[in-house]
């Protein structure tokens, strides 16, 4: 149980006379200031809170927070250990600044027995301890990510100290060396004197026994009495931080050692610290920060000397740096600066909120433990950590649980998140992380050497250039940008750096299904399938592969039969089958797993014939229309479409079934970019789906070798054409008119494409297939999405630009139907900046059907235009409701559906819709929210889309049959689990869309009032107006616009008003809309913001307040 040490409080004259008048101007500058609307608790504008403005007196203080570039040569600090490398040691100072000690930086006496002793950095350093420095290498300019060098040798930190002056409890570094029976000798480091300090073995604290001291290894020490010039021993202790400096005489800023504990007297307190007074006169400042945590809030009543210590100091400067933090003045006492068992980095806590600066910026007090002791951490969020910030539900004496994501042991400050992403995310340290492990960062810098990925709080991992893509491409640089969201895999942690290498290879990131992942040698692991990167040739043909924790692999050169030039080459990712290991030789020998073999592979002048390719006879061919339960083969071998686009199935009775890619159900959980067919194969190899014949035909398109490869292998000539989409699974009309693949597309369309690579491509064009009919081609000129490569640049191999399968967008520009097939010319677009046409939209992405609300305001400087999306009918809604169709079915049907497949989204969907659907009885009713509450227990979502679905379906439900309170309730648990403001708008749109609207009328506007509230943007205020505007509700839309320039922000107005004249113009009053973009005009000229009173002057109206 830690106690904090007891500030004497009291009072001092000057100090109160000081205050008194400070405040008396603060009150005074306060007045006839409008009062601030938030409940933000802001310091500055309290009254009765501390200033922000001193005289001359505190002039020469050092006040600025330091900072990389302020740590100049010959600056003196204290620092604590961070990291422990094999050649190097991380410290860390004060505001989290981390700094670098060599090994050859130590001590000259270490540096001379570092070849013969048997001590490591690991036996001379521990965690926590405290260390005096001085920098001997600035941060180089050139070098952005570079971090300052620091020595901890005695000769340079204390050349400039003369024994003599040295004065009782001077802290400062020494060297052990010499070990007697009873103590230490300690050279000082005395450049210019033989005086050595000496210590005795019980004034040595745990960590610094005399059975665990090495020669040349360097400590923190205090004087324990004032040395003359006679003195050949100074008398030392190692319990550090008990007794202030000696204060009988005056000593001036040169013997002021980092670590030395002295004492303040406080004369002034300002916003953010309090101005302080030394024995020798000098006028120190003391940051809040740096206040022990009781005293923050309350420090205009620390009216009496206290205890700091000192931080950092330069000599001949104003610079000094106090901190008074009772864990920091604890220096003996490692365990002060490291967290305690139940706070760590990567775990989640609770914290209650104690203060909120000006940039809503939250500061917490972690919750005490069970025994009630106090704990002196606190915590601090930043506001771009916090999502939704409201003023509401973050204030002062709230509870909110968080992610920590990094510890700053100076201030003794955790640095936490409440970001959903992070609070999902669990390492947030090197200590935490383990090989194979998922971490979501940010890209830091992108160098040709690979890429810097940063998580949390400084815990950062490198991405070398060869696992950034799954194949090797010469400009990958420009795929990547800084700031840019990056998925990865821990490969492995380099001890000797203490850098994390990762990897963002999709083939490695993505979850393996039936693969393991690599990690030992361990003999278990023969016969399992797991994904590699090639990383050598060897002598003979061999193949070097290696896999995750620096674990690598042998494939021989008999094992690469079938394998292409390009699939081979150093960088890419192979999937293979582990033949045997031999943990004691750390060797293992890997193989071609047999199921991922394309086509048959000659092996030793033999036919290898594999499960997935067994020679069916007897078939019976599958009947159109009919549902069956197909078992996926794996890719599609035998031509006519690619294998990176069509699946093989195998249907009862031994039909050869091809699935393609446009057919692939809830296409939505793939986005734009992605390979959707490469992510379903290896989810479902092996497995069984259920599927719908559309068609049986003989195989007239596909090539030579394809037919005979059929005809070997299932013995059979015709294929049947196969859907897995929920919507045609579902249709009860038999017409291959409805079910078949589109046929029809017109000039401006948008439609989904699927990237083909062709070996034969020697053209400027890329290939793409839509479905098995249709095949596009897009020409280099018309790829104007890709800023990734330089179109200009002939040299570069469009095939590059694309992976084998990806998902793209394109804009029809013409067709072309001829004898060789029907080819679709396209021109690729990017699918966020515009709409796909509803036919090829049914089940695409709500990323690609953008909402209104789901844009971005629109630019400020945009004098014309507001967001266009206001004013749009809300397809979406209609082509979610309409995803299921009219076809028939039964309550008994759709769970032995979910039996077979308990995951699928769209069949609980369709479940909720029938019963929301089959009748009006509170029975079915019953019913139907017990098959939701049973979706939202059994489904294991993989993503906040997917249960967005369920929500929806549920508050369908409710609105179709439920009541006002029971909607309600759904709306709340709904906007509890999901994003709020897309649940708002898709609840008011289907409350719209019903067919009593009408008496619904107060409910929506109930809805919009709570959208209006959650929402920080003015789109919602648009859209309320919109909808008051087709209601004829005059008086109400005045009223709207009145509370709407009240509560957003006066950079905002006319944005605003604009938006409105240009809603009554579309459906109200045109000369009310002129008005109020005559107004808009005359107020621009003169650069003067709007208000309500000069609203009302111009409407020649006044403006109830509501």
């Amino acid at each position: 149980m830690s106690t904090e040490i007891d500030f004497p409080r009291g009072g001092s004259t000057k100090l109160q006379s000081s205050l008194q008048t400070d405040l008396k101007k603060a009150n005074k500058e306060k007045r006839g200031v409008k009062r601030n609307s938030s409940n933000i608790q802001n310091p500055s504008k309290n009254p009765n809170g501390p200033v922000d403005n001193d005289n001359e007196e505190y002039a020469t203080a050092f006040r600025q927070n330091m900072s990389v570039e302020l740590l100049a040569q010959n600056m003196r600090g204290l620092a604590f250990v961070k990291f422990i490398g094999d050649i190097e040691v991380i410290l860390e100072c004060v505001d989290g600044i981390r700094l670098v000690l060599p090994a050859d930086k130590i001590s000259r006496i270490f540096n001379n027995q570092m070849s013969t002793t048997k001590a490591n950095l690991n036996n001379i350093f521990h965690k926590g301890q405290a260390l005096a420095f001085t920098v001997v290498n600035e941060k180089s300019g050139n070098k952005p990510n570079s971090n300052c060098i620091v020595s901890i040798c005695p000769y340079e930190i204390n050349n400039y100290l003369i024994p003599s002056s040295l004065l009782q409890n001077t802290v400062l570094n020494g060297i052990v060396s010499s070990i007697e029976e009873k103590g230490a000798i300690i050279d000082l480091g005395f450049s210019s004197s033989s005086v050595k300090g000496f210590v005795q073995a019980e004034h040595l604290p745990p960590y610094l026994q005399l059975d665990k001291l090495f020669i040349g290894q360097v400590a923190l020490f205090s004087v324990r009495e004032r040395p003359n010039k006679e003195t050949r021993v100074i008398k030392l202790t190692g319990f550090v931080g008990l007794d202030v400096l000696d204060g009988s005489d005056d000593f001036d800023q040169k013997q002021l050692m980092p670590g030395t504990i002295i004492q303040v007297t406080p004369e002034k307190n300002v916003l953010n610290g309090l101005f302080a007074s030394i024995k020798n006169g000098q006028k120190v400042y003391i940051r809040k920060v740096h206040l022990p945590p009781r005293l923050r809030l309350d420090s205009p009543q620390v009216l009496k000397p206290f205890r700091a210590c000192v931080v950092c100091v330069q000599p001949n400067s104003s610079v000094l740096v106090l901190n008074a933090h009772p864990d920091i003045i604890a220096l003996s006492k490692l365990e002060k600066r490291l967290l305690p068992e139940n706070i760590k980095v990567g775990s989640s806590n609770t914290g209650i909120v104690y203060y909120i600066d000006k940039m809503q910026n939250l500061y917490f007090n972690l919750v005490e433990d069970d025994d009630g002791s106090q704990n002196l951490i606190t915590a601090k969020c930043l506001r771009i950590n916090i999502e939704n910030f409201e003023d509401d539900k973050y204030k002062i004496g709230s509870e909110h649980k968080f992610r920590i994501i990094g510890y700053s042991p100076m201030e003794r400050l955790l640095n936490v998140s409440m970001k959903k992403s992070d609070m999902k995310q669990t390492v947030f340290s090197i200590e935490n992380v383990v090989p194979c492990a998922v971490l979501n960062g940010t890209i830091k810098s992108v160098r040709d050497t690979g890429i810097i990925v940063e998580f949390g709080d400084g815990f950062t991992g490198f991405v070398c250039a060869m696992h950034v893509l799954d194949k090797p491409v010469d400009k990958w640089q420009s795929r990547f940008k800084k700031g840019q969201k990056l998925r990865c895999r821990v490969l492995f942690i380099d001890s000797a750096s203490n850098r994390i290498m990762l990897t963002s290879k999709p083939s490695l990131v993505k979850k393996p299904g039936n693969e393991k992942f690599i990690t030992t040698f361990d003999k278990n692991l023969e016969g399992a399938v797991s994904t590699g990167v090639i990383i050598k040739h060897l002598e003979g043909g061999s193949l070097l592969i290696a896999f995750f924790n620096r674990i690598t692999g042998i494939m021989r050169l008999t094992e690469l039969v079938g394998l292409s030039e390009a699939a081979t080459k150093i960088g890419c990712c192979i999937k293979v089958r582990v033949q045997s290991v031999d943990p004691k030789r750390s060797q293992m020998i890997l193989e071609q797993p047999i199921h991922a073999i394309g086509i048959g592979v000659n092996k030793q002048k033999k036919t290898l014939t594999t499960n997935s390719q067994k020679i069916t006879t007897n078939t019976k061919l599958a009947k159109p229309f009919r549902i069956y339960n197909a078992e996926v083969i794996g890719p599609w071998p035998y031509g006519g479409t690619s294998s990176a686009t069509t699946a093989e199935l195998l249907i009862p009775g031994g039909s050869v079934g091809r699935l393609h890619v446009s057919e692939l159900n809830n296409l939505d959980e793939y986005g734009e970019g992605s390979c959707p067919m490469q992510q379903f194969l290896e989810r479902n190899s092996g497995k069984m789906i259920n599927i719908k014949v559309l068609s049986v035909s003989k195989r007239k398109a596909f090539p030579v070798k394809g037919k005979r490869l059929l005809e070997e292998r299932r013995k059979s000539d015709r294929i049947v054409e196969c859907t897995a989409r929920c919507d045609k699974l579902q249709e009860s009309r038999r017409k291959l008119s409805i079910l078949n693949y589109r046929s029809v597309f017109k000039p401006g369309n948008v439609v989904a494409v699927f990237i083909v690579s062709k070996s034969s491509n020697t053209t400027n064009n890329v290939f793409a297939e839509i479905n098995p009919d249709f095949s596009a081609i897009i020409s280099r000129e018309n790829i104007k999405i890709n800023s990734k490569l330089d179109h200009q640049n002939s040299e570069i191999n469009v095939d590059d630009l694309f992976d084998n399968g990806e998902l793209r967008f394109g804009k029809v520009i013409g067709v072309n139907k001829t004898n060789r097939g029907r080819i679709v010319v396209l021109e690729l677009v990017d699918a966020s900046n515009c709409d796909l046409d509803e036919e090829s939209t049914k089940n695409l992405s709500n990323d690609v059907i953008m909402s209104e609300y789901d844009n971005d305001s629109t630019d400020e400087s945009d004098d014309n235009t507001i967001n266009e999306e206001c004013d749009d009918d809300d397809e979406p809604l209609e082509e979610e409701e309409n995803e299921i169709g009219e076809g028939s079915g039964s309550a008994q049907e759709f769970e032995q559906i979910l039996l077979t497949n308990p995951n699928s989204i769209s069949h609980w969907i369709s479940y909720i819709q029938f019963m929301a659907r089959k009748s009006t009885s509170k029975k079915n009713y019953i019913l139907g929210k017990e098959v939701v509450e049973r979706a939202l227990q059994t489904i294991a979502f993989e993503s906040d889309n997917d249960l967005s679905k369920i929500w929806r379906s549920y508050l369908y439900l409710e609105v179709l049959l439920g009541n006002e309170k029971s909607l309600k309730e759904c709306f709340k648990r709904a906007c509890a689990a999901t994003e709020p403001l897309k649940t708002h708008k898709y609840l008011i749109d289907l409350l719209k869309k019903q067919p009593n609207a009408e008496g619904r009328e107060m409910e929506i506007r109930g809805y919009f009032e709570s959208l209006i509230k959650k929402s920080n943007e003015i789109e919602p205020w648009f859209a309320f107006a919109k909808h008051l505007l087709q209601q004829n509700d005059s008086n109400q839309i005045l009223q709207l616009l009145r509370r709407a320039i009240q509560c957003t922000e006066k950079r905002k107005h006319l944005q605003l008003i604009k938006g409105f004249a240009r809603l009554e113009a579309q459906y109200g009053d045109v000369e009310r809309s002129k008005t109020m973009q005559e107004l808009i005009k005359n107020y621009k000229e003169v650069g003067k913001q709007i208000d309500i009173q000069s609203l009302e002057r111009a409407l020649g109206v006044r403006i109830e307040q509501n």
